[in-house]
């Protein structure tokens, strides 16, 4: 197992701070996809599901519109009104293929399902208004008010199915907006988390670091006075192989050295 007092100081060096450089860019990382995330969410509540729960309000309006055409062309026997009725009419499917299109979109089966069910349902309400209006003009009011009733609840039913579209859109937009909430709310805990670990492992590794430098070099300063004072007896123990080591190993060569210079003048 490599000790920290075998690292070069400069790796030591480069170690520490590539630490802090990583919590911190994870920090950075992490803020940056709690942004993209709380974007995507508004982009979508913005573009598809607020837009969509208020077109199926519109569709649910446009079914209510073409009865009260159909039923008016009825009541009047004037024909007139059925352009009316057309356009409503007309103005229902378009919103219809704009939930088609987003359903498609979103690879959505069922959503395409039943969009083109409602679709359906729509076509055979109208199917049966125009024939109530046709009764109304060519055999009179009491035929017409006989078609009417299954029209009004075809319609009704119709408006129940649209506003379930509705409340789907709104039920979506109320997640994507919790969602934001929760990311909003998570990012700063995080930020803080990851920013007071940095700090404290910062802290750590400037301690470390600092202790792995300044004791060796402590110990050789002591070493260098000891052996400019003349004791050649001084005990040298290297404590790694950085720098400050091989410095130890060193003046340890020295100080044998010259014992062994000392003896032999004294034999001499």
């Amino acid at each position: 197992m490599i000790k920290l007092g075998d690292l070069k100081i400069g790796m030591r060096l480069f170690i520490g701070f590539g630490v802090l450089l990583a919590v911190f860019g994870l920090a950075i990382l992490l803020a940056s996809n709690a942004v993209r995330e709380i974007e995507k969410n508004s982009r979508l509540l913005a573009d598809e599901r607020l837009p969509h729960a208020l077109l199926a309000e519109t569709m649910a309006f446009k079914v209510v519109q073409t009865q009260q055409f159909l039923t008016d062309v009825a009541a009047t026997r004037d024909p007139k009104n059925m352009n009316n009725a057309e356009s409503a009419a007309e103005d229902f499917r378009k919103g219809a293929r704009l939930f088609r299109e987003m359903f498609a979109k979103e690879n959505n089966a069922k959503g395409i399902q039943d969009i083109e069910a409602l679709e359906a349902l729509f076509d055979r309400f109208y199917d049966m208004g125009k024939r109530m209006a046709d009764a109304s003009i060519k055999e009179g009011t009491s035929a017409g008010n006989r078609a009417m009733e299954p029209v009004n609840e075809a319609a009704n039913l119709l408006v129940v199915k649209v506003n379930a579209f509705r409340l789907d859109q709104v039920a979506e937009a109320q997640i994507l907006s919790q969602r934001n909430v929760e990311t909003a709310r998570q990012a700063p805990f995080t930020l803080a988390l990851l920013g007071g670990g940095g700090i404290l492992l910062g802290i750590s590794i400037a301690v470390l670091i600092t202790r792995s430098i300044t004791l060796p070099l402590r110990k050789g300063v002591k070493i260098a006075t000891e052996l400019a004072a003349g004791n050649l007896e001084v005990s040298i123990a290297a404590w790694g192989k950085d720098e400050m080591g091989q410095l130890l190993i060193a003046m340890q060569h020295m100080v044998e050295r010259l014992r062994g210079v000392v003896a032999d003048v004294r034999t001499a």
